[in-house]
């Protein structure tokens, strides 16, 4: 019993270090180019990350909307 309870606390905890999967597309002339999937605990820091992404990728981007 200690062993399930434990496991599912750790679960519990790496959920939450990890967040949500974002889908966050790139605009590019008011027109999706293009996405990428993050990790994110917040729509802000999706955004965030994605931008690091497409720079990364040397993808342009005017602005990024993420659901």
């Amino acid at each position: 019993m200690k062993k399930v309870l434990a496991f599912v606390m750790l679960v519990g905890m790496f959920s939450s270090v990890y967040g949500s999967t974002y889908e966050c597309w790139r605009y590019v002339g008011g027109k999706p180019q293009g996405y990428v999937k993050v990790s994110a605990s917040s729509n802000s820091e999706a955004k965030n990350k994605a931008a690091v992404k497409f720079e990364d990728i040397g993808k342009k981007v005017e602005y990024i909307k993420c659901k």
